[in-house]
């Protein structure tokens, strides 16, 4: 479950972030994946997952999904089929953060035909720097070992700290203000990760 919940927020912070950076707030990947197809998607696979047996479901393995399409499964038959998806899910998120990186960091406000190689890489480095308080938000949710803590707790704290980061990465692009490296905002989840550890 850190997986999915980290991955979303993070790659939704990684648009803000892209914009703050090229002042172009990005919403699609290529001609048919944007946020309207993602959003639609996800209320049609909502209210298809309340429509039936998820534990039976999700927790068949690939073996059996597949069998019916006369297919073997191959390296992944002995997956659970969430574990397959979830896999599936890691891998879009990989690409469409992949995407966001190269964009901004190659765009002409970051490195631009006039610009020198040092300031080129003067800005690449300060752009980069300011994914570090989420990224450590997202390496301390697991570090947490399951059995110490409830996972719903986890997530809604997890889940309120990206936000706010989020939240002050649109605020401060809207405001052209300049957003620091390190939030403190993130040094209680990360203290109490690693004393819970």
């Amino acid at each position: 479950y850190n997986m999915l919940q980290t991955s979303l927020q993070f790659a939704f912070f990684m648009a803000q972030w892209e914009e703050y950076h090229t002042l172009v707030l990005p919403h699609n990947a290529g001609k048919w994946c944007g946020v309207t197809e993602v959003n639609y998607a996800s209320a049609l696979g909502a209210i298809c997952v309340s429509l039936i047996d998820r534990e039976a479901f999700f927790q068949k393995s690939m073996e059996d999904t597949l069998a019916p399409l006369g297919l073997t499964g191959g390296v992944v038959k002995d997956m659970e089929l969430r574990h397959f998806l979830l896999c599936g899910w890691g891998g879009m998120s990989l690409i469409l953060m992949g995407l966001s990186l190269k964009r901004t960091l190659c765009h002409p406000r970051i490195a631009g035909e006039d610009m020198d190689a040092s300031e080129i890489r003067f800005n690449r480095i300060n752009a980069l720097s300011k994914l570090a308080s989420p990224f450590l938000l997202c390496v301390a949710a697991f570090i947490v070992p399951p059995e110490f803590i409830r996972t719903r707790y986890l997530s809604v704290v997890l889940g309120c700290a990206l936000s706010l980061l989020t939240k002050k990465m649109i605020v401060f692009s809207m405001a052209k203000m300049p957003y620091a490296i390190i939030q403190t905002d993130v040094f209680p989840f990360i203290f109490a990760a690693i004393w819970i550890r």
